[in-house]
């Protein structure tokens, strides 16, 4: 019921400030969308049978995906108050490596991801500005996996993060931008494997991921 609440005052919010944007005639609102290609790394330690692992990004960019996005904004001058909701696919190809030895294991899952938040901007002029993001709910699902046996995710498992971004867009004109956004996110609870798990545990660290999301954004 909570979640629900939240999804209420969510789209309540992003309907108003759409609405707003749409018909007013003095800039008291803006809408950006946006798409973009996100690059980054996961990372988590694991004990299991007496030894530590290490899982991590192959490469340093095994984390690769694409993301369309949103964000509703009301203006308050030159700050912007809003919302942000984002649609993603992410690869996911991570090595295993067993501490103080050269054994890895790779393996490879697929997600999608729906992540939801606050938005905090700060414009120069009217077609840049420095974003400030807060991302209370952040929900992965996978959609394919390699089925190894060290591979902890199963199709439909589902992992739930939150986190925080911060980037700018920068504007060739009012309505045209180019934005880069760092995310930070770290996996909190959700299934592994079918078997349901929070973080930090016995097995597993936190998990977290360093993402850098370039794209390029419309405003209306």
């Amino acid at each position: 019921m909570r979640l629900k609440r939240i999804f209420k005052k969510y789209f309540q919010w992003l309907g108003a400030i759409i609405s707003l944007s749409l018909t007013s005639h003095h800039a008291l609102a803006s809408v950006d969308v946006y798409l973009g290609v996100d690059i980054g790394s996961m990372q988590m330690k694991e004990t299991l049978g007496g030894s530590d692992y290490t899982n991590q990004g192959t490469f340093f960019i095994g984390h690769w995906g694409y993301s369309l996005g949103i964000r509703p904004q009301l203006k308050l001058g030159s700050i912007g108050l809003g919302v942000v909701g984002e649609l993603s696919w992410i690869s996911e190809s991570m090595d295993r490596r067993l501490s103080g030895s050269s054994s890895v294991t790779t393996y490879r899952s697929e997600f999608y991801r729906y992540l939801s938040g606050a938005s905090l901007s700060f414009f120069a002029g009217n077609s840049s500005s420095i974003i400030l993001e807060y991302y209370p709910l952040v929900q992965n699902t996978v959609k394919y996996s390699d089925n190894k046996t060290l591979n902890p995710h199963q199709k439909n498992d589902k992992l739930k993060s939150d986190g925080y971004g911060v980037g700018f867009n920068f504007g060739f004109n009012n309505t045209i931008a180019y934005q880069l956004i760092y995310k930070r996110l770290n996996l909190r609870s959700g299934t592994m494997s079918g078997v349901e798990v929070k973080f930090p545990n016995d097995q597993y660290s936190l998990p977290n991921l360093e993402e850098v999301m370039f794209g390029f954004v419309l405003r209306y």
